[in-house]
């Protein structure tokens, strides 16, 4: 569901008229899964907290924040008593070489500037 927060577009909008089933795609993880039942955790705006730095990866399901970092996810998540967890990552954030981290981190930090400015500072 890779989307561009400077588009007016959102890409779930393409399957309206479409059914991702018939492109033998079997799960469109924004519409097929149930976030009422599955905690859903992304990295989305280098951050686990729902909300921040997010623009169209939005879940109808519940909202999570105070979750200060990586270490402390995997507790958070036991702590919900949840079973079932959808986690989305992106690769790039969790490199261990310091110039391509560096790189990515001004990068991300450029983009989250922009979406909240987007969003009217929220």
């Amino acid at each position: 569901m890779h989307g561009n927060p400077l588009s007016k577009f959102d890409n779930r909008n393409l399957w309206q008229e479409n059914d991702f089933r018939k492109f033998g795609i079997v799960v469109e993880a924004y519409l097929s899964l149930d976030f009422e039942k599955i905690y859903y955790f992304s990295d989305t705006g280098r951050n686990w907290n729902s909300g921040q730095g997010k623009v169209y990866d939005k879940i109808k399901g519940k909202e999570f924040s105070g979750i200060p970092g990586t270490a402390e996810l995997p507790q958070y998540i036991k702590s919900t008593g949840c079973s079932e967890t959808c986690i989305l990552t992106h690769p790039n954030r969790w490199t261990n070489r310091p110039l391509l981290w560096f790189y990515n981190l001004c990068y991300d930090t450029l983009g989250t500037t922009v979406k909240r400015a987007l969003k009217g500072g929220k």
